[in-house]
């Protein structure tokens, strides 16, 4: 099946709007002039070293008297595309622009023709030009499988990229020198790499960049297309090498890979070269200019592996913005997602978004997760029936059509036009613009739901009732004779909960009774309905146990299966519960110390895991000592209350002794 270039199709949309405006009720050659003058192509050049403008022409079309919304294709056109799908030996070839405005100047009876004519063009001598330029710009293997950025840039289809100037010049800087001329974009994914490539797109579509990069494309190229298709060995190698090829004979080509880490190995089974080692000699060279993007741990366990591949880039760090750099991107961006959703976000909005997405999504970066939330909650927004008046005028003139339908069935003309006048009536009122124009506002309980639903927990932050004093109540309605330690532990919560923090909070309980200690704990999480970890002491007695917090190192059987704490990825406020923590192995014992003072854990495949937002509770027999896992001992005297609480903070760390 024959398709055609992007170009072609905008430039054949494009004219459609031409025959439109010109109130023409067919499309002619004439009309696909128009839309070339007025639209930068690859052969606009050749008619405007003619002289040949799009005023000159848009003179000379006659005004038609079309009345309808639509148009229909010259037999000429169809003819001229019929000869060129004809003349394909490969169906699977792309039919170009130049290719049809040469068959169509092959027919002298054709309006361009006889316009170019009546202009005084000599047309052979065009029609050379044009098959100059239809060679330069015949579709090739790598146009077929690649993107091409600059035409979605040109499209309008990109997001606009904010605050990125130094990182864009940077890449300009690095395509310009001679050798070595190749920038692979290194930073986190959510950073925006690939949106720093389509910002150059962009920038090289309006002419913003330095001379050298005013004719150049960007074509995205994915490692997929390529190695589809390719059922035996060497068809691989064949087809990447004439994409090569084809990249060093068209200087103006820029190759974008994103994810370039997946070209070690790729195509390279039973003992076949492998995509990294064909690209290597092309890249040393400097024939072909090739822009790649990957992560930081991509780079270093693929890339930074192979020395020679790795010298053939200049690699540039993209780095993840601050709260201030989101705030600014998130304002500028914030009037497309309004107009896209139909919807207004008030600005406190915005600052509740980056401060919670920052506590409660540690596992994505800026601006990347701001902007997904931003786009949700107007989503979310934008999809609330908030207008009942109007949904009720739409369902009554639905319900009184129907009725006028029946009459006119019926034949009863004058029950008919009775319910017309009173549809017209409601028609007049729904174009009332305070009814029409209405816009539904972000609210904080809107970005409270998306908030949740990401990350599985409660957004306490939003609540509007005072949850705190609730706990409060409901515990010491449940629990009875233990107020002091509901108390602390309703005071750390609220400290957790509400505040921004990078450690998590811990109480040590001292009791006698741990079967009660654990009911209240129990009922505590319930309250709450956030998720629970209990640490069974039992079973990290040993030293192989700290396999079950860390996972297996590299090579032992159990790596990369999960852990004990891998739950707080999914439910970041979590309560973990370790009941005679006393009983725990010495090295599990310096690893929740390390937890505590840091707010985080690395396991053994090297995945950190936050505790920014969890509550360590541990407890202890009451004639125990305390070991020090970032608690401080009590230094009261003990007292002979049966129920007396004694307190003793040390930043976050609380110890609650029953004596």
């Amino acid at each position: 099946m024959n398709k055609y270039t992007e170009e072609l199709k905008r430039i054949l949309k494009e004219s459609e709007i031409e025959a439109l405006e010109n109130k023409d009720e067919i499309i002619n050659s004439n009309h696909l002039l128009l839309a070339i003058l007025k639209e930068e192509t690859s052969i606009t050049n050749i008619f405007k070293e003619k002289n040949i403008t799009y005023e000159k022409i848009k003179d000379k079309l006659k005004k038609g008297n079309n009345t309808l919304d639509f148009v229909y294709y010259s037999d000429e056109l169809l003819k001229a595309l019929e000869k060129i799908i004809l003349s394909k030996q490969d169906i699977e070839e792309y039919i170009t622009l130049p290719s049809l405005i040469n068959k169509i100047l092959e027919s002298k009876s054709s309006y361009m023709y006889k316009t170019l004519k009546e202009l005084n063009i000599n047309i052979e001598e065009f029609n050379t030009k044009l098959e100059t330029k239809e060679i330069d710009t015949k579709e090739l293997l790598i146009t077929k499988i690649a993107t091409n950025i600059n035409e979605e840039a040109k499209n309008k289809t990109l997001d606009k990229v904010i605050g990125r100037d130094k990182e864009v010049e940077r890449i300009i800087e690095v395509l310009a020198r001679k050798n070595k001329n190749n920038p692979i974009l290194v930073g986190e994914a959510g950073v925006g790499k690939t949106a720093i490539v389509e910002e150059l797109s962009r920038r090289i579509v309006t002419g913003n960049v330095p001379t050298f990069l005013k004719d150049k494309e960007i074509l995205n190229l994915n490692l997929g297309n390529v190695i589809s298709g390719t059922k035996y060995r060497g068809e691989f190698e064949e087809k990447l090498t004439k994409i090569i090829k084809e990249l060093e004979t068209r200087p103006n080509l820029i190759l974008f890979i994103d994810e370039i880490h997946t070209i070690v190995g790729a195509g390279g089974a039973e003992g076949a070269i492998d995509a990294s080692n064909i690209l290597k000699p092309a890249l040393a060279r400097g024939k072909i200019k090739c822009i790649g993007a990957t992560t930081l741990e991509e780079f270093k366990t693929s890339i930074e592996k192979d020395k020679a591949l790795e010298r053939r880039f200049q690699k540039i760090l993209i780095h993840e913005p601050n709260e201030e750099e989101t705030k600014i991107i998130l304002k500028k961006l914030k009037k497309e997602y309004e107009e896209y959703h139909n919807v207004k976000v008030p600005e406190n909005i915005l600052d509740t978004l980056i401060k919670l997405s920052k506590k409660y999504l540690k596992y994505r970066h800026e601006p990347d997760k701001s902007i997904d939330i931003l786009d949700e909650i107007c989503a979310k927004t934008s999809i609330i029936e908030k207008n009942t008046n109007y949904n009720k005028l739409t369902n009554k003139i639905n319900k009184l059509t129907k009725e006028k339908n029946n009459y006119l069935i019926q034949n009863d003309i004058l029950k008919a036009s009775i319910i017309k006048k009173e549809i017209d009536t409601l028609k007049s009122k729904i174009n009332n613009t305070t009814i029409k124009q209405t816009k539904n506002k972000v609210t904080q309980n809107t970005l409270k739901n998306v908030l949740e639903n990401k990350t599985n927990s409660r957004i306490f932050e939003l609540e509007d009732k005072n949850y705190i004093t609730d706990l409060n109540k409901k515990l010491k309605t449940k629990i009875k004779n233990q107020d002091n330690i509901i108390n602390d532990l309703t005071n750390i919560t609220n400290n957790l909960l509400t505040k921004e923090n990078n450690l998590p909070s811990s109480i040590l309980i001292k009791t006698n009774n741990q079967k009660e200690t654990q009911e209240l704990i129990e009922e505590y999480r319930k309250i709450l309905n956030i998720n629970i970890i209990k640490l069974n002491t039992s079973e990290y007695i040993n030293e192989i146990s700290i396999n079950k917090i860390l996972g297996s190192p590299a090579g032992y059987i159990g790596y990369n299966e999960k852990t004990i704490f891998e739950s707080i990825k999914t439910y970041p406020i979590s309560i973990i519960y370790i009941p005679m923590y006393k009983n725990l192995n010495i090295k599990i014992t310096h690893i929740l110390k390390n937890i505590l003072e840091t707010g985080k854990l690395t396991l053994s495949n090297n995945e950190n895991i936050y505790f920014n937002n969890t509550i360590f509770i541990m407890t202890d027999n009451i004639n125990e000592q305390t070991k020090s896992v970032g608690f401080i001992q009590n230094k009261h005297e003990e007292k002979n209350n049966e129920f007396d609480y004694t307190l003793i903070m040390n930043k976050k760390r609380t110890i609650v002794k029953n004596i």
